[in-house]
């Protein structure tokens, strides 16, 4: 018998019919040709705290779509609108690429246009996402700065300034979710779940198991998504 350990990938099979979406890099990198089509991650998680990066493929200037960074509960199928009811159960950020571009938010199917102290984030970017499932709060960084939806610097190793709080905790699965805002231009994304990254890691951080590889620092107490670690903290 041979001990393997599998790392969270984008799963195909969460694309909703007849969205034109395009997955590459053994499932880590999506491009998107029509308007909110995305993907879920293969693994859930219901306990634990969690952490990985998305690396932002949008054009500089910002004239060609956004995309959208989420935390989705299993029943999210797509979102079409800012009011689509198929919103609520999801928590993320969606901002366009380029100067100016201010940081939009789904908090359980609630959008927020343009928070106020929260700049978005940018073609290139590297966004990470810390979950603590346990306490029900989610963080978001921009290129390894938390921040809240004010602008507050945040902590997930201190539990500080939480992008969103109200997560369930009643053993709800939740996925890492990646979504096209636009057809225009085609932005695409690349997720790193810390086993092979598909974007160039310039540093090299790993979680305290010794797992992953990400360019940003792992916050104290959270975990990469792969099989050893969700059997021992999933």
């Amino acid at each position: 018998d041979t001990c393997t350990n599998n790392y969270a990938t984008l799963n195909p099979l969460t694309i909703v019919a007849g969205a034109s979406l395009t997955l590459s890099e053994g499932n880590l990198t999506f491009n998107g040709t029509s308007t909110d089509a995305g993907a879920k991650a293969t693994f859930g998680v219901s306990s634990g705290k969690w952490y990985w990066e998305v690396k932002v493929k949008m054009s500089a200037d910002g004239s060609s779509g956004s995309d959208r960074i989420l935390v989705a509960t299993e029943n999210v199928r797509q979102i079409t609108s800012a009011t689509d009811p198929n919103s609520e159960g999801i928590w993320g950020i969606q901002s366009r690429s380029g100067s100016g571009a201010t940081l939009n938010s789904y908090t359980n199917g609630t959008f927020s246009n343009g928070n106020s102290g929260s700049a978005g984030f940018n073609n290139t970017d590297i966004i990470g996402v810390a979950l603590d499932v346990d306490n029900g709060k989610l963080y978001f960084s921009i290129n390894g700065t938390f921040k809240d939806l004010s602008g507050n610097t945040g902590d997930p190793a201190n539990a500080t300034n939480p992008t969103f709080t109200g997560l369930p905790t009643d053993g709800t699965f939740l996925f890492p979710y990646v979504e096209n805002r636009t057809s225009s231009g085609a932005p695409s994304a690349q997720v790193n779940f810390g086993g092979t990254p598909p974007f160039s890691i310039s540093s090299g951080n790993s979680d305290a198991n010794g797992y992953g590889n990400f360019e940003h620092s792992v916050p104290s107490g959270y975990y990469a998504l792969n099989s050893k670690n969700l059997a021992e903290y999933g």
